[in-house]
């Protein structure tokens, strides 16, 4: 989780920034991301990111057929 939470502060920084110039942001998640951690992503992003709109990749169906 901690990885996850850096990875959203720049985001946040510059979010922060085009706000104040009325520049629309949209935060993109940290990659493919498993099931069971799309929501506490979403929740952190929310509140670390200030609730801007956030999409995350994933988890793709395919990621487990790469072997086969």
């Amino acid at each position: 989780m901690i990885q996850a939470m850096s990875k959203l502060i720049e985001p946040s920084m510059l979010t922060s920034r085009a706000w104040e110039i009325g520049v629309q942001v949209m935060i993109e998640g940290p990659g493919h991301t498993c099931i069971d951690e799309i929501e506490a992503n979403v929740k952190l992003e929310k509140r670390i990111c200030k609730g801007a709109p956030f999409y995350v990749l994933g988890p793709l169906v395919t990621d487990i057929g790469t072997g086969y």
